[in-house]
């Protein structure tokens, strides 16, 4: 009996947490990785910049890979861009973009499909339902600070303009119910960690933004929050089961599996591509609140659980290890 083929898959993104790493964790726990259908092998650019990218891309070309996977439009852009240049024909699955077209991946479908392209695309974050939720949990909230990194605001395809966007959406709903709204952008995470720490006194709430990669020291973060009694806001779910006390957001695992299933059309069933169209995850963002958290970071814990519930939100009643 002839030995079944295992394809190789190199997983490229920037880093290995918040979205991305759910992404990543629902393509490994897919039953074709656990049944050896895939190897997959993770490639982190450690950076968004071009250079950081188009070096990691073509360290991947020096190997036999069956196809690439890439997460975040700035990847996507450039693993595009650099497969283009060295004339190579592998797949290219991206996932974790919203709109391929604005953001400069193809023209049309058939322009991706001409660069053996197709991906798994989410909604843009809704960040004006989430901060009402916010306001509406925390009747008391004075002052937000949303929390970000330079790293995570400009890179190499992105909207350079997407943090300014999202807390001009967070002013429009906090500023007439009194509420001030200051932002930091730090040079990296660590620094933004150091700023935190320093300045705690300043703030009542602080907002982690769904597509920064400020959202990836939750835990340090929510350390902080519950030594100084503040409330830590998370725009991904997988924070509020551990350090953040209430949050509006997703978690992005079904994400990666159906990257897998793609995968597995293209190199096992030997699908074409114009039989795989861009498929978008239906938004399953939900208000989330930890009741276990709660108190410690300065909810009001029966309010809470009353708007988490009028939203049909997620109740989390223990802290524990995703």
């Amino acid at each position: 009996m002839a030995r079944k083929k295992t394809h190789l898959i190199a997983l490229l993104t920037p880093v290995g947490l918040g979205m991305h790493g759910q992404i990543m964790n629902g393509l490994m726990n897919s039953p074709f990785v656990k049944e050896d259908e895939f190897r997959v092998f993770h490639f982190f650019s450690r950076g968004i910049t071009e250079e950081a990218i188009t070096s990691v891309v073509k360290q991947i070309l020096e190997h036999p890979f069956s196809a690439i996977i890439s997460v975040g439009v700035n990847c996507a852009y450039v693993a595009k861009k650099v497969l283009a240049q060295e004339n190579s024909k592998i797949p290219h699955i991206f996932v974790g973009v919203t709109d391929p077209f604005k953001y400069g991946l193809g023209d049309c479908t058939q322009d991706l499909i001409d660069h053996n392209m197709t991906g798994i695309l989410y909604e843009p974050y809704e960040i004006e339902k989430a901060t009402q939720y916010l306001c509406e949990s925390k009747l008391k909230m004075q002052r937000i600070l949303v929390a970000t990194e330079r790293i995570g605001s400009g890179g190499t395809h992105l909207d350079t303009e997407w943090i300014d966007k999202e807390v001009a959406a967070i002013r429009a709903v906090c500023e007439p119910r009194g509420i001030e709204v200051q932002t930091h952008a730090a040079q990296s995470c660590a620094y933004l960690y150091a700023y935190v720490r320093d300045n705690i006194r300043s703030f009542d709430t602080m907002m982690l933004l769904e597509g920064g990669l400020s959202i990836s020291i939750f835990d340090p973060l929510g350390a902080l929050c519950d030594e100084f009694h503040k409330t830590l806001f998370s725009g991904l779910s997988e924070p509020v089961h551990k350090s953040a006390a209430i949050g509006y957001g997703a978690s992005y695992e079904t994400m990666g599996a159906l990257a897998a299933q793609y995968a597995y059309d293209i190199l096992i069933q030997e699908k074409p591509l114009s039989q795989l169209p861009l498929l978008r995850q239906e938004n399953t963002r939900k208000p989330i609140l930890n009741l276990s958290l709660a108190a410690g970071q300065d909810l009001d814990l029966a309010h809470a659980e009353e708007v988490c519930k009028k939203w049909d939100g997620i109740i989390v009643e223990s802290v524990f290890n995703l």
